[in-house]
């Protein structure tokens, strides 16, 4: 793990906007990021959502979190939170691809915003800010699977056929601080991660403008195979 600022305040915890209404979460580590680009969702790989999970750092306070998502249980169905729900907020060792992490992240997240409405209109895509809250801070090249940030979103109690689930509906997020990458299948970090920039030398005067340079007189040279190539 790189350096990372220590994380005190609204940082460290989840809590609900006395501004906006929004349930903030923790600042945690990306997962399965398509925040700029709408991927399907496991659930319905039929539509396609802006998404992420999140996986909540142990030191973490979720204890408004889980405290919203029995109000709006209660709310919702006249009680307690019904057994059976399915939660967005999950235990990390529940999940084979994330268990590994569990020590250190026993929880995390899922929020989404569907690309289309129910009508099947476009939904405004959520907004990305960078660390000084600002739009042009960062770009879709920023976000990779293992860099710290935070959500907002809305906490949604829905029941289809009979199925219960507690959602959380993605308003906007925050990129924060680099980390390593985290990879655990389903994603791909992006090129910028992968690749070092390279400084391209200048046109030959011979080359047409832009085009590389290329070897001039005889044939081409034909590639000398070591003895321990796999080709033989």
């Amino acid at each position: 793990m790189k350096d990372i600022p220590q994380r005190t305040g609204n940082f460290l915890k989840a809590f609900e906007s006395e501004a906006t209404g929004s349930m903030h979460s923790p600042a945690g580590r990306l997962i399965w990021s398509s925040l700029y680009t709408p991927k399907p969702t496991v659930r319905d790989g039929d539509r396609l959502a802006h998404q992420c999970a999140l996986l909540i750092p142990a030191d973490a306070d979720t204890k408004p979190l889980e405290a919203k998502i029995r109000a709006v249980a209660k709310d919702k169905w006249q009680g307690k939170l019904p057994s059976g729900t399915h939660l967005a907020l999950k235990k990390t060792a529940s999940n084979d691809k994330l268990a590994p992490y569990a020590e250190e992240y026993p929880f995390y997240i899922n929020v989404k915003k569907n690309e289309r409405d129910k009508h099947d209109a476009l939904n405004k895509a959520p907004q990305v800010v960078g660390p000084g809250r600002k739009v042009e801070e960062v770009t879709e090249a920023d976000e990779y699977d293992g860099r710290w940030a935070k959500v907002a979103f809305n906490v949604v109690a829905h029941e289809v056929k009979g199925n219960k689930s507690v959602s959380f509906w993605l308003n906007s997020a925050q990129l924060l601080w680099d980390d390593d990458v985290i990879s655990v299948g389903g994603s791909a970090p992006s090129a910028a991660l992968e690749f070092e920039a390279v400084a391209m030398p200048a046109a030959s005067e011979s080359s047409p403008e832009g085009a590389p340079a290329t070897a001039t007189g005889g044939d081409e040279p034909t590639p000398v195979q070591s003895s321990d190539s796999i080709f033989g």
